[in-house]
């Protein structure tokens, strides 16, 4: 324990100056493999040169339903490569493209369960411990997969997802823009059901400069409707709410269509919903766009939902001013698990500043080692070379 614990020290004084990639040129700590998956996907399997019998399976985050199926975000703050990272402390590694971008919940649970599986396929023999790490949007399938597979999962660490209640995120995100059309009516073409051709092809280029330059040029609207859905913010400065606004809608306009497809029908509904914290809250909910929910699709969107019942350790790392996935997400799947008498696999590390997956690169791996000897998975001396 002693040699653990000062191995433990020197390693987290080494990420917070910065020499890993000094050793990582100095040693390279494995390889990988790309494998193709049934249904579509593909894995990608990394194993150290000196193993230490764990295993992190890795979830990301959104990808736009149009994007190309690939592997995203594998990097931390300061472009430190996760699968090189995980090597380096002596992991082996895996992740997946999944068969479907956008929102793929239901796909990734089962992708996460082979991939899992897939692991002793490939080399031969199970780890000791797995450890499921997932980002973002990435948590919904993954809080479902470590539910229903605690026999492939040992624990979980999960960063600012939406994991209390998916079907308030799309209600969080579709309230944003209805009070959008509201607050700067035109700005974006369309509406809240209709995402004209062109709009995804010139976001970057044209819609999401002209959201930016309304914003700035009103900020006291952009900060009404901020107040209006309780959307943590500084109301003296406009370029974060700009920020704001931009990293919401997108959601919106890369999403929309996506989401309807997969349901079936449009799963959002505002018809009965009051708002307030506008300076006319009279006008706000005269003149709001209003949306009927088809009653099946909503039902539908309870397929996506997690039963926050672990029997495995949950770690969940979480800014308390996220903004784009509200804190209060972690805070829900923890009371839910606390009804249904699972709180004890279930604990809450927060980060007290805004922004979605605002954290340093030492805050991340502070928590996936805490995660990691929760779920058995710590630094072990490792297996020998393989």
């Amino acid at each position: 324990m002693i040699a653990r614990g000062l191995l433990f020290l020197a390693w987290t004084a080494c990420v917070m100056v910065g020499p890993f990639d000094a050793a990582r040129a100095a040693h390279a700590p494995g390889r990988c493999w790309d494998i193709p998956m049934p249904g579509g996907a593909t894995a990608r399997y990394c194993m150290p040169d000196r193993w230490n019998g764990h295993l992190v399976v890795y979830a990301r985050g959104t990808v736009a339903a149009s994007e190309p199926l690939d592997f995203y975000q594998l990097t931390l703050p300061g472009d430190i490569a996760l699968p090189e990272l995980a090597m380096a402390l002596g992991y082996a590694f895996a992740t997946t493209t999944f068969r479907a971008n956008g929102f793929n919940t239901l796909e990734a649970v089962d992708d996460l369960r082979i991939l899992a599986e897939g692991f002793p396929l490939v080399f031969g023999r199970a780890p000791r411990r797995t450890l499921l790490v997932a980002v973002s949007l990435g948590a919904s399938p993954a809080a479902i997969a470590i539910e229903r597979h605690p026999n492939l999962f040992d624990g979980g660490l999960f960063i600012s997802g939406p994991i209390g209640s998916l079907r308030i995120q799309v209600d969080y995100l579709f309230h944003f823009r209805a009070l959008c059309d509201y607050f700067y009516p035109g700005v974006i073409p369309g509406s809240i059901l209709d995402v004209p051709l062109g709009v995804q092809d010139d976001w970057y280029t044209v819609h999401e400069p002209a959201v930016r330059q309304a914003v700035l040029s009103d900020p006291a609207r952009a900060f009404a409707l901020l107040r209006v859905l309780k959307i943590p913010h500084d109301p003296a400065d406009a370029d974060n709410a700009a920020d704001v606004f931009e990293r919401l809608l997108w959601y919106h306009v890369f999403g929309w269509d996506d989401i309807v497809s997969r349901l079936g029908g449009i799963p959002f509904d505002n018809v009965g919903a009051r708002y307030a914290g506008s300076d006319d809250d009279a006008a706000l909910n005269a003149g709001v766009p209003r949306v009927a929910a088809d009653p099946a699709a909503r039902r539908r969107l309870l397929l996506y939902e997690n039963t926050a019942r672990p029997s495995r350790p949950i770690l969940i790392l979480h800014n308390v001013g996220d903004e784009t996935v509200p804190f209060a997400q972690a805070a829900l799947y923890r009371w839910r698990a606390e009804r249904n008498g699972r709180g004890r696999f279930v604990e809450i590390e927060a980060i007290d500043r805004p922004g979605h997956v605002n954290m340093s690169a030492a805050e991340l791996l502070r928590a996936f080692l805490r995660a990691a000897d929760a779920a058995g998975a710590g630094l072990a001396p490792p297996r020998g070379r393989r």
